[in-house]
């Protein structure tokens, strides 16, 4: 190796120092041009759409004044009386959501991860495959067990009850309530496993050698060691809730409750004239209130430090033996299959009735897959077909953007490279029914011409989910030596091959898990979809939406089944692609 540095210092000893001086200027200016051109991109992807949706909140729609920068939107907001009503409820429902998920989510981590009860593989498998289908089909799913005329559930328990009507509405604020927080379990889940497999088990078995008994275990140790974490998947799942639009769009509108983003889609879709300035107003006032709350989940993950328990000493945890016990918790972890095969039982049998009804044995004389043989039409095949085109294109941009300025954070020196980090986390504060808004408002200005093409799709795709990519590269990249790409530098190779030789090859794991689950992202997306798709453009989740709102409920629950088996092998590839980086990393 010596000898080879010192031919290598020789040759380069006598090359002209012209030579000599333009390489080190293409080695100094590679990072550099990357982090400006990234920095750009980034830019040009957040704070467009931003630029267009504010400008559109201070601009008239209409009257003799259309066109005019004014405040009267706002005013027009907090003068009509409802905006106090839409954030109550917007609260409500996250509010709502978060604590019924955050407990059993919490509870069957801890099962799963720290005690020895039976069905823990079922209970991870169950987990990942919720991932896979999409928020549109697991509300309907829902709807069609609790609905109040034809729920599956409702009219067996007023049968059992021998009431005269439903004994639950899923069209209320309860009704959101509950089908979202059950929707959100998984995810709770997953995302609180971590915690638990990593804590110190010496605390924990001190408090058995004590003479506490599991539970009480959970609740004085795990749980309170846990609490970081716990409050902080409070705050992301409330985020995600206020951002959400399946559920209160299928729910909330029939059954006359609104939240924030309802309203910004009813603004649009339910006049004659959409009133777009006054959407835009609604859209900012909620980009207000998902960025304070990032701010506050942001600061609070910053404070877990105190609660460290894992240290140098390389403990390993150890799974609690629960004896008898055992038995009943394995029943509880069975819950997180049930809350995913429920829905897509009730779309099965839905499925195979030419029009729906309650299960009976009238009923299934007149089953049949007509419903299924009636998929072979030309909308269906072209919202699978752009599906699959979007989440695609939408994923390798977004992990190609994320790897390399994942790269610029890490391996330069550069004195702003932190702005990359930071402009490309800001997506997070666009609830999509919003982000949808500002990119149908930005490029039916601008001189581009996608508007009405699926790269309109795959830009917003890529602008809502590149956060999720740069999750994926940095921790990747950080367990990468630097002495790997310095040796192929020594090598005489550019910076591009290095990257693309050495680099990339050693990410490739954390790389195809961010581009399997953005491109799950991307076809389960409904809300900027909805906004942006247009005739011969839509998606799946699109197509199903509008399926539903026709009243096609036997066709949907076809298509709904056929979309869930896709996406369900490609999420059983993500959980054994993500079996070393993946969700653990947000």
């Amino acid at each position: 190796m010596s000898q080879a540095l010192l031919t290598r210092a020789e040759a380069e000893s006598n090359q002209p120092a012209v030579a000599r001086r333009r390489r080190v200027r293409i080695e100094w200016h590679t990072p550099h041009a990357l982090f400006i051109v990234l920095l750009a991109l980034l830019g040009g992807l957040v704070f467009i759409p931003f630029y267009y949706i504010l400008k559109s909140s201070l601009t008239l729609d209409a009257g003799p004044d259309a066109g005019a920068t004014t405040v009267q939107n706002y005013t027009d907001v907090l003068a009509g009386g409802n905006l106090g009503h839409l954030i109550w409820n917007t609260l409500i429902y996250a509010i709502g959501s978060a604590v019924l998920s955050i407990p059993i989510g919490t509870l069957l981590a801890w099962i799963v991860e720290r005690t020895n009860t039976p069905f823990r593989g079922l209970a991870y498998l169950s987990a990942y495959a919720g991932l896979a289908v999409p928020g549109v089909l697991t509300v309907i799913g829902w709807i069609l067990l609790l609905g109040p005329q034809n729920g599956i559930l409702n009219n067996a328990l007023q049968s059992l009850l021998g009431t005269h009507s439903a004994p639950f509405n899923v069209y209320s604020m309860t009704g959101m309530i509950l089908v979202h927080g059950l929707q959100s379990v998984p995810v709770v889940f997953l995302l609180m496993v971590g915690p638990f497999r990593n804590a110190d088990v010496n605390l924990t078995e001190a408090g058995a050698m004590s003479g506490a008994n599991p539970i009480s275990v959970f609740l004085r140790i795990s749980a309170r060691l846990a609490k970081p974490t716990i409050l902080a998947v409070l705050l992301l799942n409330a985020i995600t809730t206020m951002e959400g639009f399946e559920t209160p769009a299928l729910i909330g509108i029939p059954g006359g409750v609104l939240v924030l983003t309802t309203q910004i889609y009813q603004s649009v879709h339910s006049t004659l004239v959409p009133r777009y300035g006054l959407s835009a107003a609604y859209g900012v006032i909620l980009i207000v209130f998902v960025a304070l709350a990032l701010w506050y989940y942001t600061h609070t993950t910053r404070q877990a430090t105190k609660y460290v328990t894992i240290s140098g000493r390389g403990v390993r945890p150890r799974p609690t033996n629960l004896g008898r016990w055992r038995w009943l918790t394995g029943f509880l972890v069975l819950f997180l299959p049930l809350v995913l095969l429920l829905p897509i039982l009730a779309m099965l049998w839905a499925s195979f009735q030419p029009t729906y009804q309650v299960p009976s044995w009238e009923a299934v004389k007149h089953m049949t897959v007509s419903n299924y043989t009636g998929l072979n039409n030309h909308d269906v095949y072209t919202a699978f077909l752009n599906s699959v085109k979007v989440g695609v294109l939408a994923a390798i941009v977004a992990v190609v953007i994320s790897a390399v300025s994942a790269w610029v954070i890490t391996r330069t020196t550069i004195r702003f490279r932190g702005l990359l980090d930071y402009v490309g986390t800001l997506p997070l504060v666009f609830p999509g029914v919003v982000l949808g808004m500002a990119m149908l408002q930005a490029y039916l200005s601008l001189p581009i011409p996608i508007y009405g093409t699926i790269w309109l799709l795959v830009l917003a795709f890529c602008t809502k989910y590149v956060p999720y990519g740069m999750r994926f590269a940095s921790p990747a990249l950080l367990q990468i030596g630097r002495e790997l790409e310095e040796a192929a530098s020594m090598s005489g190779a550019s910076w591009f091959r290095s990257f693309r030789k050495v680099v990339v090859p050693l990410m490739a794991a954390s790389l195809t898990g961010a581009l399997v689950y953005i491109f799950l992202l991307s076809v389960k997306e409904l809300s900027a979809a909805l906004l942006l798709y247009t005739p011969g453009t839509q998606l799946i989740s699109v197509q199903i939406y509008n399926m539903w709102t026709n009243g096609q409920i036997a066709l949907v629950s076809a298509f709904g089944m056929v979309v869930t088996v896709a996406l369900l092998i490609i999420a059983l590839a993500f959980r054994r692609l993500t079996a070393r980086f993946g969700l653990r990393q947000f």
